[in-house]
């Protein structure tokens, strides 16, 4: 997280060599592809355990993104943003319930994107964006006998935005419907300078 608020901040000292209105971003989200993919995973677990094994007590974060984007106000501007996701679960004994462990899954991703800005009014925007950049995932199994079992991984980041919409100008709300890792469903606050 603190390499992804450190690339932010130098490209924010960069922002005078910009001829354009800038902006900065953060979003919250729902439904990363990262999320569908551990509901795979944690199927393949009870599967392969002959229903023996079960998830239970998912938690973690929502996906949260913080972006940099130049050319803010042309047709075709240019992003890159940062996104961390944690997903925690434990496994579970479905003969006696008992804990057998807990799995931690993180994800950093690191994300350039094209955004095509169709209208960009005073009070309403509507855009549409395509990103492609990698992943960091890190896994940690730890179990009831305090066993540790770690991965870690280079993976390919990609999210397509179908529609953006923006409501502000300056300081702006958003939303944003489109699949890939960052989410389904995102809803964000933007300034723009």
């Amino acid at each position: 997280m603190k390499t992804l608020i450190l690339i932010i901040v130098l490209l924010l000292s960069t922002q005078n060599s910009f001829s354009q209105k800038s902006e900065v971003a953060a979003r919250i989200g729902t439904g990363s592809l990262y999320q569908l993919l551990d509901v795979f995973v944690d199927a393949s677990v009870v599967i392969a355990s002959a229903n023996s094994v079960a998830s239970d007590n998912y938690r973690g974060m929502s996906p949260i993104t913080l972006s940099y984007t130049s050319n803010a106000d042309n047709f075709f501007s240019y992003s890159i943003e940062g996104q961390y996701v944690s997903i925690v679960r434990d496994y579970i004994d479905n003969g006696n319930s008992n804990v057998l462990g807990t799995l931690t899954s993180s994800y950093t991703s690191l994300m350039p994107r094209v955004n095509f800005n169709y209208l960009d009014g005073d009070v309403i925007g509507l855009s549409s964006s395509l990103g492609m950049g990698i992943t960091f995932r890190n896994q940690e199994y730890v179990s009831v006998e305090n066993e540790k079992n770690t991965s870690s991984k280079v993976v390919l980041a990609a999210q397509i935005d179908l529609l953006k919409l923006r409501v502000g100008k300056k300081i702006n709300v958003f939303t944003d419907l489109g699949f890939g890792t960052r989410s389904l469903i995102t809803f964000g606050v933007g300034y723009r300078f």
